[in-house]
């Protein structure tokens, strides 16, 4: 059976995580267990909290945990994903250039906003079972969340943002619009089933094997060309899978139940649910009725 690395490297940006970001150091470093080393590089910018405060203590607590504070970037960066983009660009760089990472570490792609609260060794171990992947990401109890930075060929193809556009432009309220080009797409993947090929993905948790990122000049994008904003995970993991590189959804890497994303659709499912239990208790009390039983 593979074995893990012996090291990981943690990466991530954050900004305005302050409420969150001591709790999922702490998940993320109990289910990170199975490597002899751990080591953090995080990249804020933009925060109007404590974020940095955290960020300066967790340092002090731990000679592998390392920051950047890049301050304020919305005067000179205004569009988000643009901006997200460049904070990963930056622990990209640390990823490439730090020399004391051993070329087969693990590089562990994490939000810190919460997002990992499920987040156990035995999920990350999961990823361990097989040696055919490059980039192995996560998996929710609930509903598959990030359909923005997911790209199979046959799941979701294309941005989902292209799909909301294309129905508004028919007229179709956005409700709906939304409703078909992403809530659809929001499948709950049984962690059961098989590992799922695919060419982008993320899901708030995502392994990457160091080499992959090694031998790559791929970088982490906010927009396309034209300037429209798109998921800034997607032009680095496409780029991978061109050049060769497999990145799979592991079923069994479940980070988290719901999220932000999902719990409107949670809260739809639960309310039909129970209509459908009220309209079976309704049908057995009239049954009794009509027949006199009890």
């Amino acid at each position: 059976m593979p074995t893990e690395p012996a090291s990981v490297l943690v990466v991530g940006v954050a900004r305005n995580c302050a409420n969150t970001l001591r709790d999922t150091y702490l998940t993320i470093e109990r289910a990170l267990g199975c490597f002899e080393r751990r080591h953090w590089f995080v990249v804020e910018s933009d925060s109007s909290d404590a974020t940095t405060n955290v960020l300066r203590e967790l340092a002090s607590l731990s000679p592998d945990f390392a920051y950047a504070a890049l301050g304020n970037l919305r005067e000179t960066i205004p569009s988000r994903t643009e901006r997200i983009a460049h904070c990963r660009n930056v622990y990209l760089n640390e990823i490439r250039t730090r020399h004391s990472l051993a070329d087969d570490s693990i590089v562990a792609v994490a939000d810190l906003d919460g997002i990992n609260d499920l987040l156990s060794r035995a999920a990350v171990e999961s990823c361990f079972v097989r040696d055919d992947w490059s980039v192995c990401t996560a998996n929710q109890l609930g509903p598959y969340y990030d359909i923005y930075a997911l790209r199979h060929e046959t799941w979701c193809p294309d941005d989902w943002w292209q799909q909301h556009d294309f129905a508004r432009a028919l007229g179709i309220a956005e409700r709906d619009s939304i409703r078909f080009a992403c809530h659809s797409k929001m499948l709950e993947i049984p962690p059961t089933a098989p590992w799922i090929p695919v060419q982008s993905a993320f899901g708030g948790l995502a392994l990457y094997r160091r080499q992959v990122l090694l031998r790559s000049s791929a970088v982490y994008q906010g927009a396309v060309d034209s300037g429209v904003g798109i998921c800034e995970h997607v032009p680095l993991n496409l780029a991978l899978t061109a050049a060769g590189e497999r990145i799979f959804i592991n079923p069994r890497l479940i980070n988290a139940r719901y999220t932000e994303h999902t719990r409107e659709l949670v809260g739809k499912k639960q309310a039909i649910e129970s209509l459908k239990t009220l309209f079976k208790i309704a049908k057995v009390q009239a049954r009794r009725v009509v027949t006199g039983r009890p």
